[in-house]
């Protein structure tokens, strides 16, 4: 993806509106405390969950644990249960796929980010 952060940011922001989330809100570029885009989903059983999602755009190198442990800890910082989504079309390491699975952290990457388009048309 050849694209400036910012855009990729509001670009997934689109992706959620398209998947019925309410109230995406992207972040401020500063002092977001890791967190790139909010949204609110109401799911088919009516139950409500926020979600955080974090965009990393890295042009070479697939993120890593520390990606996945901030998103984590900043979690906590919107509201005590909120669910978590690291988006990296560049991919995941083998330790941040373990850590997000404990952590219950969606991982998108790039295949997961072209099925959603696909659905989007």
């Amino acid at each position: 993806m050849n694209m400036h952060w910012r855009d990729f940011e509001l670009y997934i922001g689109n992706i959620l509106r398209k998947m019925n989330f309410q109230d995406v809100d992207i972040t401020p570029a500063s002092r977001d405390h890791g967190i790139d885009v909010k949204a609110h989903k109401q799911d088919e059983l009516g139950v409500e969950s926020d979600y955080i999602i974090q965009c990393k755009l890295y042009q070479s190198s697939r993120v890593g644990e520390p990606d996945i442990t901030q998103l984590f800890g900043d979690m906590h910082l919107v509201n005590p249960h909120p669910k978590g989504i690291v988006v990296s079309p560049s991919g995941f390491t083998k330790g941040a796929q373990d850590l997000a699975q404990r952590c219950g952290i969606a991982l998108w990457d790039i295949y997961f980010l072209y099925e959603l388009y696909k659905r989007s048309l």
